[in-house]
């Protein structure tokens, strides 16, 4: 009975099941090459160079990633947004078709390193292994999101690096290396990775079996040296601001919190495309119970053949905390819940219920229910990860979800009255600066926003008019009247109401500041409005 599943799953048209899940897997996510790039992406992927530029060697290696959030240094993720842009310059689809064939890469990657021999997984069970991991929502995350790229780099670079550690020898050992810089230089959550090629050694996962203690450290001295230089180039490039801090005392519960939305986001994602979920949004006590029930039954099952799934269950459980750490709110984090950072975890987790279900082969039955509930798990999460992606089509869509499922945050509402204003949706961006202003009524740039639109709207009723001048005269007060950007909408609001005098004075003001302190760019608008004024007349946009 033991052979029989093994048998069946090398026979007939399961041989071709692994060029199958890949074609499957590309044109799922090929309706993705149409969406635009998100305004959130735009700095980190469109403002990488102008089209036409290479960038040069100096560049690749000194350039700050995503300036102005917390340091990062992912040289090879800039390197292929700029060569992209250079090239064919700011073209969606060709930058979205990366991900997608990266995903593709990833998901044979996957496959290829569950079926190495130490683990002793079935075929059959690892294809639904790299099939879990090429559906699901998670992985979703990084290909709709532009900027997923670095993490589908670093991971699928961190996947091919084991594997080729694990098979070793000249050939292999030198791309070990090879895999885990370039892993490491697009997305620095990799870092950890020598601990995984240590363990492998320790559990005599490679092919040449286990190796001595005083050897362990010395197989992994390349990737030591790999890390040693990157983490110094990172020194000198960002001085003080080396690391982010250490959040771990500040918010002790961080790293527990960010366990349970790693075992809600894999086991249970949800439906609607969160990207960066409060803990009120994802924290549900009904689905950590049944997470809770799912986790108690594969330890059950787990305890009944653990010297089977050993090895691969203790590998995978170094690698899952080792890459799963660097984003686990040990350190300060730019959000502290998102799913894109996940993909090293479902990976292992993955890892692990393939190596369990390849062990319950022995049992005819458990078999069939394990392999069922496999292919249910794959069309479900399949079907999540579909639903989600048009969320991602463009700017008003994306920023409207996200609004949408976390309406007491002020400025995803903010951002959601941008994309509308973008997208020429001026009356629904007033009813949702209006909202933004409700949370949070010093929220000065939605604020600005909504006076600004009420004023410049065309035949805008006299209540809107009169709204606009007090939210205007409340932006002043909060900025102290120093600011010409402020005076301005305030200029414009008085000036649309009919009080133009107090619209010269005002504009006036604005005009001596920005000369002052700037921006100068400011001023030809501000004197061209300044001679509308005086004319009596009102300024109702470009």
């Amino acid at each position: 009975m033991a052979a029989e599943p093994a048998n069946r799953s090398e026979a007939g048209w399961l041989r071709f099941a692994p060029l199958l899940t890949l074609f499957a897997v590309v044109i799922a996510y090929l309706p993705s090459v149409d969406y635009e790039i998100l305004e959130r992406d735009r700095p980190r992927v469109l403002g990488a160079l102008e089209p036409g530029v290479a960038a040069g060697f100096d560049r690749f290696v000194t350039a700050e990633y995503d300036a102005g959030s917390l340091p990062r240094y992912r040289p090879l993720a800039s390197a292929t947004y700029d060569l992209q842009v250079g090239l064919h310059g700011p073209s969606s689809a060709a930058l979205r078709a990366v991900n997608v064939a990266l995903v593709a890469g990833l998901v044979a990657a996957v496959f290829s390193l569950l079926r190495w021999p130490a683990f002793g997984i079935d075929p059959l069970a690892a294809l639904a292994g790299a099939a879990v991991v090429g559906f699901h929502p998670v992985t979703a995350s990084c290909v709709y999101d532009v900027t997923g790229r670095d993490t589908l780099l670093a991971v699928g670079c961190a996947v091919l690096g084991l594997s080729c550690f694990l098979r070793g020898g000249r050939a292999w050992r030198p791309l070990a290396t090879l895999f885990y810089a370039a892993g490491l230089a697009s997305n620095e959550a990799v870092l950890l990775l020598p601990a995984v090629y240590v363990a492998a050694d320790r559990l005599g996962a490679t092919a040449a079996g286990p190796v001595p203690a005083a050897r362990r450290l010395a197989q992994a001295a390349p990737e030591l040296a790999v890390a040693a230089v990157y983490l110094g180039v990172r020194g000198m490039l960002f001085e003080a601001a080396e690391f982010p801090g250490l959040a771990l005392f500040a918010e002790p519960l961080g790293p527990l919190l960010s366990l349970l939305f790693a075992a809600q986001s894999i086991f249970l994602p949800g439906i609607a495309a969160v990207v960066e979920p409060p803990a009120e949004v994802w924290l549900s006590v009904p689905r950590l119970l049944l997470v809770a029930a799912a986790g108690s039954l594969v330890v059950l099952a787990a305890s009944r053949c653990w010297s089977a799934i050993r090895r691969a269950t203790a590998l995978f459980s170094v690698w899952f905390l080792a890459l799963w750490i660097p984003n686990a709110n040990v350190f300060e984090q730019t959000v502290p819940f998102t799913e894109t950072v996940l993909l090293p975890a479902l990976i292992a987790t993955i890892a692990g219920l393939a190596a369990l279900l390849s062990a319950l082969a022995k049992n005819a039955a458990a078999f069939h229910v394990g392999s069922a509930l496999s292919i249910a798990g794959v069309a479900v999460l399949g079907v999540i990860a579909m639903q989600r992606g048009p969320v991602y089509a463009d700017d008003v869509t994306f920023t409207g979800t996200q609004a949408l499922h976390v309406p007491h945050d002020a400025e995803l509402q903010f951002e959601f009255g941008n994309a509308l204003v973008e997208h020429g949706q001026t009356n629904a961006a007033i009813d949702v600066y209006r909202r933004a202003s409700a949370l949070d009524p010093e929220h000065l740039a939605a604020l600005n926003n909504l006076a600004w639109l009420l004023a410049t709207k065309p035949e805008a009723r006299k209540y809107e008019l009169r709204e606009a001048v007090r939210h205007a005269e409340t932006l002043r007060s909060l900025t102290g009247s120093n600011d010409p950007g402020v005076l301005d909408t305030l200029a414009v609001a008085y000036a649309a109401i009919g009080r133009f005098e107090d619209a010269v004075e005002t504009i006036s003001v604005a005009i001596v500041l920005a000369q002052r302190v700037g921006p100068e760019a400011l001023l030809p608008d501000l004197q061209r409005r300044l001679a509308l004024y005086g004319r009596e007349q009102a300024y109702r946009g470009d």
